[in-house]
């Protein structure tokens, strides 16, 4: 008894004391968030005083101009005029098939209770980056300090298209599920696990790569039971019913079962889906296009951000690989990478490497406090250049 109660007291000793260092770090998540967005719509508002609105995107006035001010609109630009279309009208024959169907749904289900969709996305996208942020720090405990968690979610916070985790877009959403999915799976709830991830197949195409990460995950605690071994299978045609079911509505409405895709010309990025890519092709394409792009058009610093991005997250890749970040992650993160890629550009790829979440916990883990600091600066302004342009209607990503 003297051995045993002194070690159980020390044992509660220590939980008291890590859940109360968690919810600390969660307060301190919340109240970056809340910064970050009070400073956004601040900056927002100086740059509706003092930048003219080239709209580079259509239905502006059509739709969002309708649903309030345009400090509000604002953050239903460009892609989120889409989904607010699709909310309203669904799916018409007009390339809006290259959306998924999850988030405009839910905006319409949340209109019922705001009856805005605008307000009704919004709302939807800065619950879901509460959730995330909660399954970030879940997700993230299990195998790094909880002291280099909080500048994780700087980093993430920080980048420079991180401000359409609040906008009307399916990224606040899609990082929540892609954390549940993997949180839920290291704690071998499979089947909730499978629901997430089917979920996320049918919110953005990349979800369909949470597939076979989610059964990697099931592999490695029922590779010795062969019983269990023989469920993967039915496991896998779970984690996959959302996308094979958006499959089945193209083909039954508009007898394409692959329009998401042969409708991603049309909205003039460059891509092309006949033929595929290879990664290197894409950087000299790049390359040649800053000798032939003029340096004074408002695009041509895109491409560079694009480039160096890119290239960046693909040296963050191979940083990962070697440092053995988990193998689920990388089987996830490796195809959601390169798969747009393959079209022929890196044209959005600055939002959409956000789904490479996993490898923000590994860059906080860089030594020189220094190197940190001015990553933090670094990215801090580019997040304000790229922000002044997506609320002057400028294309960023």
């Amino acid at each position: 008894q003297q051995l045993i109660f002194p070690s159980f007291t020390w044992i509660t000793y220590l939980s008291f004391v890590s859940q109360k260092t968690k919810m600390k770090i969660l307060k301190k998540s919340l109240l970056t968030v809340l910064s970050l967005r009070i400073y956004l719509h601040l900056l927002s508002l100086v740059s509706i005083r003092f930048l003219s609105f080239k709209p580079g995107f259509p239905y502006w006035e059509s739709v969002l101009a309708k649903l309030g001010p345009r400090w509000l609109w604002l953050w239903g630009s460009f892609d989120g005029a889409h989904y607010l279309a699709i909310a309203k009208l669904g799916y018409q024959n007009t390339l809006t098939q290259a959306f998924f169907p999850v988030y405009p749904l839910l905006i319409k289900l949340t209109n019922y209770l705001t009856t805005n969709p605008l307000v009704s996305g919004l709302l939807i996208s800065h619950l879901f980056l509460i959730g995330f942020i909660y399954f970030f720090l879940k997700l993230g405990e299990l195998d790094f300090k909880l002291s280099s968690l909080w500048q994780s979610l700087v980093l993430l916070l920080l980048f420079p298209t991180s401000f359409y985790l609040f906008s009307v877009y399916t990224e606040s959403l899609f990082l929540f599920l892609i954390a549940a999915v993997f949180y839920f799976s290291r704690k071998q709830k499979f089947i909730l696990a499978s629901i997430f991830t089917a979920i996320a197949t049918a919110t953005k195409f990349i979800g369909i790569f949470l597939v076979p990460a989610i059964l990697w995950e099931y592999y490695l605690v029922s590779k010795k039971n062969h019983k269990k071994f023989l469920t993967l299978l039915p496991l896998g045609l779970l984690s996959s019913s959302g996308f094979i079911t958006y499959l089945y509505f193209l083909k039954t409405k508009f007898n394409d079962a692959l329009l998401f895709i042969h409708s991603q010309p049309g909205f003039g990025a460059g891509r092309q889906v006949t033929k595929l890519t290879m990664f290197y092709q894409v950087v000299f394409r790049y390359l040649k296009m800053f000798f032939l792009v003029d340096p004074r058009s408002s695009i041509y610093p895109v491409l560079w951000l694009e480039l160096i991005i890119s290239l960046i997250f693909l040296s963050l890749i191979i940083y990962a690989w070697i440092k053995k970040l988990r193998a689920s992650y990388l089987i996830f993160i490796i195809p959601a990478f390169l798969l747009p890629t393959l079209t022929g550009t890196f044209s959005s790829m600055p939002r959409y490497v956000l789904a490479c979440f996993p490898l923000f916990y590994l860059v906080s883990n860089l030594k020189s406090s220094k190197y940190k600091l001015l990553i933090f600066l670094i990215l801090f302004l580019l997040q304000a250049w790229a922000f002044t342009r997506f609320v002057s209607g400028q294309w960023i990503a």
